[in-house]
């Protein structure tokens, strides 16, 4: 009974990471292509000990092929460890009598997500992490050092610089509970407020705009968008899943607002005869030079999956070089914000000490 119960929640809990369900595409594929049955395969595979998560959700997939029901239907039943990307293409393996194939296509497509996406991550890491570890000491230091300052300059009595005294009145403000509740209230209100605009599709989209414009930022996100775009797409073409399908799916495959706003109209075009090309050429804001051009050349050589394929290669390798533009610009421009932060708190501890040296002197 605690088993059953255990499967019949597993799609509520599991959180499985990609390159998990890439390993167990991988596995499942050897085996079949082995001569191991599908079932067998499942059930060896069920046996997770490092995410037992997993194994509970693989064992509930193998039960319920082993009471006749399709492995791209069970899959369904838990969308929140297989995408549509994978069932699709499972089922086309299916159909077609590939399964082992599209198994390996897809453990292929799911390394290259989280290889982009750990670089994607590891672009914007460092910036973050700086600015938060230099907000934090910079409030350690109104908190803990320059309120002791801020005693000795009023015991001393004299005027202080225009730069010492707004030092000083952010100290004063940082030290009064007030402060610290409306930071909270602050950051608690920009947080739900970010989380509800990626939630609502047209905030999403306005936001994307934005990042889009700004220099290397923007650059990193359209690439990395497109690097997805392509990589899914070639995985679904390769499996055997229809254009149409492949149209529809990719844009939300990229983790990109806009692409995947625009993959419905991309779905209707292709619908009613347009080719993949003339689809995608009426949005060149969106798709590079460089793709449309491919993809239109697959088409008449009939390699649309191939160039794909390629054009995701293009543009991570652009992304990868825009990543290092970008750090290569960040890293100075926060240290110099970090200078002259420091800088400034320092040189309104001296000044009024230096000016006061002074008076004694003369």
């Amino acid at each position: 009974m605690a088993k059953l119960e255990k499967i019949i929640q597993a799609p509520r809990t599991a959180r499985v990471p990609k390159m998990l369900v890439a390993y167990f595409a991988r596995q499942l594929s050897v085996m079949l292509r082995n001569g191991v049955t599908l079932l067998r395969g499942l059930e060896t595979l069920s046996v997770q000990l490092e995410y037992p998560h997993f194994g509970v959700v693989v064992e509930a997939v193998a039960q319920e092929v082993s009471d006749g029901e399709k492995f791209s239907r069970a899959l369904s039943h838990y969308p929140r460890v297989f995408s549509d990307i994978f069932i699709n293409a499972v089922q086309v393996g299916e159909e077609t009598g590939g399964l082992d194939q599209s198994l390996n296509m897809l453990a292929d497509w799911l390394e290259r997500e989280e290889r982009l996406e750990r670089k994607l991550v590891a672009a914007f890491t460092y910036p973050f992490t700086v600015l938060v570890v230099s907000s934090l000491l910079t409030l350690l230091l109104f908190t803990t050092v320059l309120p002791t300052f801020a005693r000795i300059f009023a015991e001393m009595n004299v005027p202080l610089p225009w730069l010492t005294w707004v030092v000083m009145q952010i100290t004063a403000l940082v030290c009064t509970p007030i402060f610290w509740l409306v930071l909270l209230l602050a950051v608690t209100l920009g947080y739900r407020a970010w989380v509800q605009a990626w939630r609502s599709p047209r905030q999403a989209r306005a936001l994307y705009h934005a990042f889009h414009r700004l220099p290397a930022i923007g650059a990193t996100l359209r690439h990395g968008g497109l690097a997805r775009y392509c990589a899914a797409s070639h995985a679904m073409l390769h499996s055997g899943v229809t254009l149409l399908k492949t149209a529809r799916m990719s844009g939300q495959a990229s983790a990109n607002p806009l692409l995947d706003h625009d993959s419905r109209r991309v779905a209707k075009c292709l619908e009613s005869g347009e080719k993949l090309a003339d689809a995608l050429m009426l949005e060149p804001r969106l798709y590079s030079i460089t793709m449309l051009q491919m993809v239109k050349a697959g088409e008449e050589s009939a390699l649309l999956a191939e160039m794909f394929l390629r054009v995701g290669q293009y543009h991570e390798l652009e992304m990868e070089s825009t990543i290092d533009q970008l750090s290569s610009t960040l890293e100075p421009i926060l240290l110099l914000g970090v200078a002259l932060m420091v800088g400034s708190i320092v040189l309104s501890i001296y000044l009024p000490m230096y000016s006061t040296l002074m008076n004694l002197a003369s």
